[in-house]
């Protein structure tokens, strides 16, 4: 499951749901961008390559 929670709300999300196993995978920011180490895919490359088979 995948979850996006506000700033405010990290610490009781955190509390709720400390006896099963989450991982903060990263934050909201504003730029159309999906940044992932030092690699940088725009939301448009990704939803032509989702919307696109490869093959």
């Amino acid at each position: 499951m995948l979850v996006e929670v506000s700033p405010a709300n990290i610490a009781r999300f955190e509390e709720t749901f400390k006896d099963l196993p989450f991982k903060k995978l990263g934050q909201v920011i504003t730029d159309p961008v999906l940044k992932l180490n030092e690699t940088n895919i725009t939301v448009e490359a990704l939803t032509k390559h989702s919307t696109h088979p490869l093959i």
